[in-house]
């Protein structure tokens, strides 16, 4: 699987799980299936990011870079993602108990 795969994996399942909580909370408790379907693919996403990725390589500071653009491509992007990773297992395990949000 490809990098550019494996980010729009991410992406994606960040989205639909936005969707899935929003509508699901919000209007219609239909749409709360989403949630788990967006936590499965960020998962595997993030799965497969761990799985090809060296992760020392990863967090290391290019040449060319300048600090700034380094801490806003690879800090915040993956702080954000942990961030939204945390959010997905409190979110499915309210589900998982509770039955709805």
């Amino acid at each position: 699987m490809t990098r550019e795969r494996i980010n729009k994996l991410i992406g994606f399942g960040i989205l639909i799980f936005l969707i899935g909580f929003i509508l699901g909370s919000f209007w219609i408790e239909y749409f709360q299936w989403l949630i788990p379907v967006g936590t499965i693919m960020t998962f595997l996403g993030l799965f497969y990011f761990i799985k090809i990725t060296d992760l020392v390589a990863e967090f290391t500071k290019d040449k060319h870079e300048d600090i700034l653009t380094y801490f806003w491509n690879v800090l915040v992007l993956k702080i954000w993602t942990f961030i939204f990773i945390l959010w997905m297992i409190i979110t499915n395990l309210i589900l998982l108990t509770k039955g709805i949000i």
